[in-house]
């Protein structure tokens, strides 16, 4: 991919960052809004990443959400600050 995709929200993030120990390529779609094409480009990113580091995922159509946020450029230590000041500034919803 030529360009950085963003991500939905930091809420959205942050929380799928949290539920889903990997991704399938509904996980992805809903942490960038995109479409499946592009889901998929991201998916074979992060698995390079997790070959790299040589863990093998639970299924063939998933990836480990760790791997796949690094591969991703997301700083997920970052989103949760940022989710936390949004909260105290903003209310319990951030979207």
């Amino acid at each position: 991919m030529s360009r950085r995709i963003q991500i939905k929200d930091i809420e959205t993030a942050v929380k799928i960052f949290y539920t889903y120990p990997e991704l399938g390529t509904a996980e992805i779609q809903q942490l960038f809004n995109c479409g499946r094409n592009s889901a998929v480009k991201l998916k074979a990113i992060a698995r390079e990443k997790q070959k790299e580091k040589g863990l093998i995922p639970y299924s063939d159509s998933s990836v480990n959400t760790r791997c796949a946020y690094e591969a991703w450029g997301i700083d997920i230590e970052d989103l949760e600050k940022r989710l936390i000041v949004a909260r105290k500034l903003f209310g319990e919803n951030t979207n």
